[in-house]
C-alpha cells in the first residue's frame, strides 16, 4: 500500500465487555490495521489529572465518549476504567496498530466530574470580546507563576507512557488556539505578562475579565504592534511544541499536531501565529492538514472550500518539503451531527480522490502532497461501508503518475514573508488565493513545486504574486515556461513577453510570446479591511478582483498547457465546459494510459459531458463507483461520461498505442522540445 491509513476514533468504537475490548471486531469491520490511530479521549483532563496506575479507576463520561454523547450507531456509551483503556491501548499495539492519545480544549464546567480547569481557570482561554471562556489555553501562566505548559508536557509524557499510548496528538485548540483568530484572542493578563513588545501603559494595567479593556488592548496591538503581535504567538507556539516535541521524543513518543483551523500559510501566519516551515523544523512528527471542506459545506452550505482546501494542502507541502502530512478525511461525526459517507456519497468520492491527487513535485519527480489520510470518524460504520471506503481509497491513491494536471504552482518563502505587508497595504490576495480561484475556473493545478528547486516538466509553472520576488529570482523565471500573476503596475511593465489579462489591480501574464492585452473594468467593490474578531469559517476580506479575470485569464492558460502537452506528444484531456460548472482532474500513468477525473461542480444534479484526449483511444474503463459505463464514444477521441451531482467520476482511458516512441514518457515530459515519433498526439 502506497499511503499511509490512519484513524480517529473514540472509546464507543471498541467493547471493554470483551478479552480484547473489541480490537479483533473492530479490525475484522476495518478490514485493515491503520498505520496509526488517535484515541479521541475528549477531555484534557485525561492527562491534567492523570495520577498513575496504581489503583483501577472508572473514568468519566466525557472521557468515555466526545463530551459524554450517549452512544453512536452501533453501541451506547460504556464505562471505562483506566486499567481497560490500558488493556485496549496494549492490544491494538500487539496487532500493530499503535495508538495516540487525543484531547480537545473544553472545559465543561464539572458537568460530568470536577475538572483541573475548574481549580485553574487562570488558565482559560479569554476572548477579547466575549471574556473567559470554556477553551484551556496552554501557553497561559498559573497563578503561582507556572507556565502552564511546563505542567501540561510532563504530564501528557506520563500518561502516555503509563497507558502504553505511541504519543500525543495535539488537535484543535492546541496550536493555534481554538477557533478564534490572534486579534480576538488571547490578550489576556497572563499572556500579555510574557510579550517581548512595548505597550503604553494603560494597556499594561491588569484587567481581568474586564471586556472593555479586552477590546482596547486588542485593537491597539492589531493596530500599532500587528507583525509583534504575529511573532510573539509564532515563538510561543514555537516554544510550546520544542519543548513538547523534545520531551516526548527522549521517551521514544511522537507527537502529531492539526494544521491552523484548515488555513493555507499566509492566513495560518496572519490569523493564528502558525509558520509551518518553523514547526516542521521542530521536527513533530506529523501533521494533520484540515482539508474538511465537504463537512464543512454540510453545515454551512454557502461554504465553497474543496479547491481552497487542495490549494492549501499543496502549498503547506511546498513550504515544507519535509514535513510529513496527513490530510483529515471527513466520514462521519454523531457530536458534530453530519455524514458525509450517507449523505453525499458522490461528494465524498470526489474530495478524496482531489486530495489524494495533489502532488509535490522536485529533482525526484512526483510524491504525493500527503503522506496518507485520517479517517474522521472512524466508529459506527458497518463492515460493507469500510469495504466501499477502501475501495474508494485504492481507486484514489493509485500509483505516483508522470505527469498530474496540467499546471505546476509555485511558492517561495517570499510569498510569506512579503506577503504580510502586501496584504497590509490593501488586502491584496495572498498566492494561495490566486492558485484557488484558478483551480475553481479549470486550471489543472495538482502539483506544485519551490521556486529554487523547479522541476522539468512538460507543465507550464504558475508563480503567484511574483510582484514580492528578489530581482534575480524574477529574472530567472522569465526565461521559463511560465504563467505570472501579481500587482498590475508591476507586470505591465513586461506586457511585450506575453498575453496580459488585468483589472485594475491584478494581472495574470502569460509568458507565450503572443502580445496580447485584456483590460478588464474595475471588480466594483469597495475594499474594507476586516475589523474585530474572526470565526474560523469566515475569511478576512480581500481586494476583490473582477471575476471575469479569472475566466479569461483560465481559458488562455488551459490553451498555453496543451499547445506544450501537444509539442511533447503527450496525452492529454479537455471538456469544452471545463470551468465552474465541471473541473478536470488527470494523472498520467504511462505513455497510454490516463486516469480522467471529470468532478461535478454545480450546486445539485448529474451532468453530462463530453470529454476529448489528443490522442485517439482504444478504451475507457470507469474506475469510479458512478457510472457503471460511459455515455457513448463520440469519435476516436471523444467521449461522453455521465457524473454524480457534486461528485465525480473517473475513468481510465488508454490510448492508441504509439509506434516506435522516441523517447519514454518520463523524458518527454521533461521538456516540450521531446515528441513521439509516430502518430502524434
Amino acid at each position: 500500500m502506497n499511503f499511509e491509513r490512519w484513524v480517529w476514533t473514540e472509546l464507543i468504537a471498541f467493547d471493554n465487555r470483551l478479552d480484547d475490548c473489541g480490537v479483533s471486531e473492530y479490525l475484522d469491520t476495518l478490514g485493515f490495521v491503520p498505520a496509526g490511530m488517535c484515541l479521541l479521549v475528549s477531555s484534557p483532563d485525561f492527562v491534567l489529572l492523570h495520577a498513575g496506575m496504581e489503583c483501577e479507576s472508572v473514568m468519566p463520561p466525557d472521557i468515555c465518549s466526545r463530551n459524554a454523547h450517549p452512544g453512536n450507531e452501533v453501541r451506547i456509551r460504556q464505562e471505562w476504567t483506566n486499567y481497560q483503556i490500558r488493556r485496549l491501548v496494549q492490544t491494538l499495539t500487539t496487532r500493530g496498530c499503535p495508538v495516540y492519545v487525543s484531547f480537545f480544549t473544553v472545559w465543561q464546567q464539572d458537568k460530568y466530574h470536577h475538572e483541573w480547569l475548574s481549580d485553574h481557570q487562570e488558565a482559560l482561554q479569554v476572548w477579547s470580546y466575549h471574556g473567559r471562556g470554556l477553551n484551556f489555553n496552554v501557553l497561559t501562566r498559573l497563578n503561582d507563576g507556572t507556565l502552564t505548559e511546563d505542567f501540561f508536557i510532563p504530564q501528557t509524557v506520563k500518561a502516555c507512557r503509563d497507558y502504553g499510548f505511541a504519543g500525543w496528538h495535539g488537535p484543535d485548540g492546541y496550536g493555534p488556539l481554538s477557533s478564534g483568530n490572534i486579534m480576538g484572542t488571547d490578550v489576556s493578563d497572563s499572556m500579555l505578562s510574557q510579550i517581548d513588545f512595548d505597550l503604553p501603559e494603560s494597556l499594561k494595567e491588569p484587567c481581568g475579565d474586564s471586556l472593555e479593556s479586552l477590546r482596547r488592548r486588542s485593537e491597539w496591538i492589531w493596530q500599532h504592534r500587528r507583525s509583534e503581535w504575529i511573532g510573539f504567538n509564532v515563538s510561543r507556539w514555537l516554544q510550546f511544541w520544542s519543548k513538547m516535541t523534545a520531551a516526548l521524543h527522549r521517551n521514544n513518543l511522537k507527537c502529531i499536531i492539526n494544521s491552523a483551523w484548515t488555513k493555507a500559510n499566509f492566513d495560518a501566519l496572519y490569523e493564528y501565529g502558525i509558520d509551518y516551515r518553523k514547526m516542521a523544523s521542530l521536527g513533530i512528527d506529523y501533521m494533520v492538514v484540515e482539508t474538511v471542506a465537504l463537512g464543512l459545506s454540510q453545515s454551512h452550505p454557502s461554504l465553497k472550500k474543496h479547491y481552497d482546501f487542495a490549494a492549501a494542502l499543496m502549498e503547506t507541502k511546498a513550504a515544507a518539503p519535509d514535513f510529513k502530512l496527513i490530510f483529515l478525511h471527513g466520514i462521519k461525526d454523531v457530536v458534530e451531527n453530519w455524514d458525509n459517507l450517507r449523505h453525499t456519497q458522490s461528494a465524498y468520492e470526489r474530495e478524496l480522490y482531489t486530495l489524494s491527487g495533489c502532488y509535490y513535485a522536485d529533482g525526484r519527480g512526483l510524491r504525493r502532497a500527503a503522506d496518507g489520510l485520517l479517517g474522521c470518524l472512524a466508529d459506527g460504520i458497518k463492515r460493507g461501508e469500510w469495504d466501499y471506503i477502501r475501495k474508494c481509497w485504492d481507486m484514489s491513491f493509485t500509483e505516483n503518475p508522470f505527469v498530474a494536471g496540467q499546471v505546476i504552482s509555485i511558492w517561495c518563502d517570499e510569498m510569506l514573508e512579503e506577503g504580510l505587508d502586501d496584504f497590509d497595504f490593501d488586502g491584496f490576495p495572498p498566492s494561495h488565493d490566486q492558485v484557488t480561484r484558478l483551480m475553481e475556473h479549470g486550471v489543472q493545478i495538482q502539483a506544485t513545486a519551490r521556486l529554487e528547486h523547479l522541476p522539468e516538466s512538460v507543465c507550464p509553472f504558475f508563480i503567484p504574486s511574483v510582484h514580492l520576488l528578489h530581482p534575480e529570482q524574477f529574472e530567472r523565471i522569465m526565461g521559463l515556461p511560465a504563467i505570472l500573476g501579481g500587482r498590475r503596475e508591476f507586470l505591465e511593465q513586461f506586457a511585450e513577453r506575453g498575453e496580459i489579462i488585468c483589472d485594475d489591480h491584478y494581472a495574470v501574464l502569460i509568458l507565450s510570446g503572443r502580445m496580447e492585452k485584456n483590460v478588464l473594468p474595475p471588480s466594483g467593490v469597495e475594499y474594507v479591511p476586516t475589523t474585530g474578531e474572526l470565526y474560523f469559517i469566515n475569511d478576512r476580506n480581500r481586494l476583490t478582483v473582477n471575476p471575469e479575470l479569472w475566466n479569461v485569464a483560465a481559458q488562455k492558460i488551459n490553451l498555453f498547457a496543451k499547445e506544450r502537452f501537444r509539442a511533447a506528444g503527450i496525452p492529454f484531456a479537455e471538456c469544452p465546459d471545463t470551468g465552474e460548472k465541471c473541473t478536470l482532474n488527470t494523472r498520467l500513468l504511462d505513455s497510454e494510459t490516463l486516469l480522467v477525473a471529470v468532478e461535478n461542480g454545480t450546486p445539485w444534479g448529474y451532468i453530462t459531458e463530453r470529454v476529448r484526449i489528443s490522442c485517439p483511444v482504444e478504451s475507457v474503463n470507469i474506475i469510479s463507483s458512478f457510472p457503471l459505463r460511459i455515455e457513448r464514444m463520440v469519435d476516436e477521441y471523444s467521449f461522453e461520461i455521465k457524473v454524480p451531482p457534486r461528485g465525480v467520476a473517473v475513468a481510465s482511458v488508454k490510448c492508441r498505442k504509439l509506434r516506435n516512441p522516441a523517447v519514454s514518457i518520463s523524458e518527454a515530459s521533461a521538456g516540450s522540445s521531446l515528441s513521439f515519433s509516430g502518430r502524434s498526439c
